[in-house]
């Protein structure tokens, strides 16, 4: 296992010198919280059968932070053949790895999994199973159990086995809107994003929160992003030629 950690200040790491087949990244603000204990315990507990190296990063607990700034680096500093970016509010489950791994291809960008929530009182439901962003910078996320293998415009970095270490993830966004404009660049590039119909649980919300972020603090931030996005790809007319492709090839409606 290896750790690091971010401050505004400086870089630490801890590195023992084992060379894994599959680096698997975990970013949370606290690995002393529950939710990011039981997530490193899913992981040890259901990662079997693989050679894989766990790479620990603490950001934003000492300042501000880039989530799509902070994979980046540790893809640059993974030895694995194979990179799994994770959040620490997931809980993997028994196969989890297998069912990512088994649709890595030359033609792949980056695959998913079904978010179950994880959250008291929504337990096993459905959470999201891929998703597309409109025009206006809105997230359509299509929650509905899947029994196969589907396409999606963009899956969650949640989970998110990472095929195209080429394109790194866009630094121009802080906290979301990464991994969607990630995957459209994937898509642009002639690879495909898969979802996996195997099964993980996400809690999703509170890490925000834990930092000491207040609610129309997080939505500003979210808006900021959303903005950039919008900005960034509305007048792009491969992008316009690229959503009526995918009309035919994803399972719901892209408007």
């Amino acid at each position: 296992m290896r750790f690091f950690k971010r401050s505004t200040l400086r870089e630490r790491r801890l590195v023992k010198r084992d060379t894994g087949k599959v680096s698997i990244l975990v970013c949370s603000p606290d690995f002393d919280r529950p939710l990011a204990k039981k997530c490193l315990e899913s992981i040890k507990a259901h990662t079997t059968g693989f050679e894989y190296e766990l790479l620990l990063l603490e950001n934003g607990k000492y300042g501000s932070f880039s989530h799509p700034e902070e994979i980046n680096r540790a893809m640059d500093f993974a030895r694995g053949e194979h990179f799994v970016t994770l959040d620490d509010d997931i809980e993997v489950t028994p196969g989890w790895l297998e069912a990512l791994l088994v649709h890595s291809a030359p033609d792949v960008g980056a695959v998913g999994c079904v978010n179950l929530n994880l959250q008291e009182g929504h337990k096993g439901s459905v959470r999201q199973v891929g998703g597309f962003v409109r025009k206006d910078g809105s997230v359509v996320s299509y929650n509905k159990n899947i029994d196969a293998p589907m396409l999606s415009p963009f899956v969650c970095s949640c989970c998110m086995l990472i095929v195209n270490r080429e394109i790194k993830f866009p630094t121009i966004y802080n906290k979301y809107y990464h991994e969607a404009h990630y995957c459209l660049e994937n898509w642009l590039a002639g690879k495909k994003i898969v979802v996996s119909p195997h099964k993980i649980y996400h809690f999703g919300g509170g890490t925000m929160e834990s930092l000491g972020y207040s609610r129309s603090d997080i939505h500003a931030i979210s808006d900021r992003d959303r903005k950039v996005y919008v900005d960034y790809w509305n007048d792009n007319v491969a992008v316009d030629r690229l959503i009526s492709k995918l009309k035919t090839q994803v399972p719901f409606d892209l408007k």
